[in-house]
Formats: C-alpha cells, structure tokens, sequence
C-alpha cells in the first residue's frame, strides 16, 4: 500500500500527516501532485504493509463490535445517537487506516447469524473513546457480582 507521508513547514510544530494514496479522488492525488512540485522535500512517498492484512489475522470472535464494547462498559446512549456514533468510529477508522473496519457476524436475540457489524480490535478502543466524547451518553457503575 502506498502513502504519502507530508511533512510540515520547518517554521511549523505540527505533526506530520500521513495519507493513503489508494484512499484518494483524483482530484485529490492532483492537488497533492502540486504540492509535491512545490515543495518537493515535506512530500515522501512510501510502500507500507497494510493494516488489513494484519488485523485479518485475529478471529473474529476477539473482535468487538460498538455494541459489545459499550454494553462491556455499561454505556448507555440513545439510538439516533448511536448510530451517529457508529458512523463517525468507522469514518475515525478510515482515515487513521486507510481501510474499513472489518465486519463480522455475530448472532441476533433469536440466536441466528444474520448481524454484520463492523468490529473493532483492543487497540481501536482509544478511537471509540475519542469519538465518544461528541455524543451524549452516560456510564453506569459497574457493580460487582456477589
């Protein structure tokens, strides 16, 4: 997989910006193309293993989707809201991997396999939390089993 790896202007303290080539309009690897020719040295392109090929090397039975993640941490948000948010950890997702989040099946309440969802790894859930900061929900207190 090919990205682009864009660096800031010396005079700036920014983080550099990585993006993926494959995930771009043509319109958008133009403007990049004269960016390129403008500044020649904050622009490197670069050949890197895809996300993809990792993360399809975990069962999906490890992986969690949003409603598993916020069940597990007793988050409770409304259903409109819910969905906002769904979208807004798969659109985070894209842009920080370059790839859509997996989808698996998982069972529906009459225990047949017919739900796809996108689902997430240990490592995305700082990116589920991030995103959860812009919706309104609430957490009840986990109280333990006796």
């Amino acid at each position: 997989m090919l990205v682009l790896n864009i660096f800031p202007p010396e005079h700036k303290k920014e983080a550099n910006k990585i993006v993926y080539l494959d995930t771009l309009s043509k319109s958008q690897l133009l403007s990049y193309w004269k960016g390129s020719i403008s500044y020649p040295d904050r622009y490197v392109v670069a050949l890197v293993a895809s996300t993809k090929e990792k993360e399809s090397e975990i069962p999906a039975k490890d992986l969690k989707t949003l409603g598993q993640y916020c069940d597990e941490h007793n988050i409770s948000i409304s259903e409109s809201a819910y969905h906002k948010f769904a979208t807004r950890v798969a659109e985070r997702y894209r842009e920080l991997h370059g790839v859509n989040p997996r989808k698996v099946s998982r069972t529906n309440d009459s225990g047949k396999w017919n739900n796809k969802s996108w689902a997430y790894w240990v490592t995305d859930f700082p990116m589920i939390e991030e995103c959860l900061l812009g919706f309104e929900h609430s957490r009840k207190p986990k109280i333990p089993v006796t």
